[in-house]
């Protein structure tokens, strides 16, 4: 995940890095309010809401859930965690490290969402990516310990994907409030929700590691 639009910070939206950030001041989209869930609650969606948490007896971490709908959720941002999961070997579960933001800088130098600046979802990026307000997203999290080692010392680098950009605002938005509740090095479990339809592309069972679609990279 990166708040990176044409290749700078989206100036609407808390950087998940940034612990200074206050969700309660932004006005793209309303980060301030994340949702609880309990135990086997099958409560809808909100519109626009992205990602929940949802707490169980059974489970030690908060689980984040994520609204992979097409209908009302990000279903790109979806698909580019499936396939950091699920292709790539990236771990679901992750450890907020937000305490040195220079680590966060460098975790996304490591990937194609910040190795050049504009990046190559940006209309400026040589050559230009051809739609608008489109930013790149990364998995594991810059904002998260496993992010951080990506790429490092024999791990396997973040996987990348050109998203629209009101998704990757919901997805970064809502995981800098959901950091605030958290502490340095608490871990949080990756979930999704994909309603009736189910999952398809690299969150299906009978997914296709071995092709790139659209702007997915390995990278």
């Amino acid at each position: 995940m990166s708040p990176w639009e044409d290749g700078s910070v989206h100036a609407m939206t808390c950087d998940p890095c940034d612990d200074t950030c206050d969700p309660n001041e932004e006005v793209l989209m309303p980060v301030n309010d994340i949702r609880i869930l309990y135990g086997n609650d099958t409560s809808p969606w909100y519109p626009g809401e992205g990602v929940r948490i949802r707490v169980r007896d059974d489970m030690v971490n908060e689980q984040l859930e994520f609204d992979c709908t097409v209908a009302s959720g990000i279903p790109d941002v979806c698909q580019n965690m499936c396939y950091g999961i699920y292709c790539a070997n990236h771990p679901a579960t992750l450890t907020k490290n937000t305490a040195n933001k220079q680590y966060c800088a460098d975790a996304r130098k490591r990937n194609s969402c910040g190795v050049t600046n504009p990046n190559r979802c940006s209309t400026r990026y040589n050559p230009p990516f051809p739609l608008q307000r489109y930013s790149c997203d990364e998995y594991p999290f810059a904002s998260s310990l496993e992010g951080q080692q990506a790429g490092v010392g024999g791990y396997q680098t973040s996987v990348t994907r050109c998203v629209p950009a009101r998704q990757n605002s919901v997805q970064g938005g809502k995981i800098s409030a959901v950091y605030r509740k958290m502490q340095q090095n608490d871990q949080m479990d990756i979930n999704f929700d994909f309603g009736i339809a189910g999952p398809d592309g690299y969150c299906a069972a009978t997914r296709n590691c071995a092709v790139l679609v659209g702007t997915q990279q390995a990278n």
